[in-house]
């Protein structure tokens, strides 16, 4: 294998078993990272949701026990009352400070959840979001289902046979996608080495960027031309009203007559 330095000295049938491991080897790289990287955010969102939700119900339950204690002045009156108006202002208290919250609250693009209630606002500051965050990627990091696939995404990476057949491919087209449109044109006999597949894969491209950029302009087009003729014919039905306005009402026609007859 070492003695191969050149991706066109390579026959159709190995150069498709070369693209085909390749394109395996990569597409299975790409979804452990995609893996790894969902495993981290689906964590990160949990601890702040988490930490949202602490948040309302400490800063809650403090305001509501500082208005419970309002309904204390009515001790001196009943016992009972007073322990009535304690838990309503308790539940006053807590409404209007997580009210206060939301409304402080920093925008931001993820949605959160209170009160059953999907909002997108996050009431933690900007350093207890980092310090979430930072916290959540630690622990994602450290969890089993990460660490066995960094193990994959190592063994990837440190692949003899998979860093060897990509060092022989030219780095424009080390990507998925050139791999199987040159697979396409070699497993059709239409092409038998590295160099006839790459320029047909390209040539491909290259028309079906035309056609793109063909069909873009025909519906521009399209859209200017309806856009024109649209006016137009409010043009034509605006001048057509002025002339029906203009024209000789029935009683207009009947004195004219009558003058003419003169």
């Amino acid at each position: 294998m070492a003695e191969q330095q050149n991706i066109n000295q390579f026959g159709r049938e190995e150069l498709i078993d070369i693209l085909q491991y390749l394109y395996v080897q990569i597409d299975e790289f790409f979804t452990i990272k995609n893996k790894m990287s969902s495993i981290v955010e689906q964590t990160i969102s949990t601890r702040v949701k988490q930490a949202t939700t602490a948040k309302y119900n400490r800063n809650g339950n403090i305001g509501g026990i500082i208005f419970a204690l309002m309904g204390v002045v009515e001790l001196g009156n009943n016992f009972f009352n007073a322990l009535f108006m304690m838990g309503v202002m308790y539940l006053f208290g807590q409404a209007a400070v997580r009210l206060f919250m939301w409304l402080m609250a920093r925008p931001t693009n993820k949605k959160h959840s209170a009160f059953g209630l999907n909002y997108t606002v996050n009431v933690l500051s900007k350093k207890q979001l980092e310090k979430v965050t930072q916290e959540a990627t630690v622990e994602a990091e450290h969890s089993q289902e990460y660490q066995s696939l960094l193990a994959d995404k190592l063994a990837l990476e440190s692949n003899q046979t998979l860093l060897y057949f990509l060092s022989l491919i030219p780095d424009n087209f080390a990507n998925l996608t050139d791999f199987a449109g040159m697979l396409v044109w070699l497993q059709d006999f239409r092409a038998t080495n590295f160099q006839e597949a790459a320029n047909l894969w390209r040539t491909e491209q290259h028309q079906q960027s035309v056609m793109n950029q063909q069909k873009k302009w025909r519906n521009n087009w399209r859209g200017v031309m309806l856009k024109f003729h649209n006016c137009v014919i409010r043009r034509s039905d605006f001048v057509r009203g002025r002339l029906i306005w203009k024209m000789p009402r029935q009683g207009q026609l009947s004195r004219m007559r009558e003058l003419m007859k003169n």
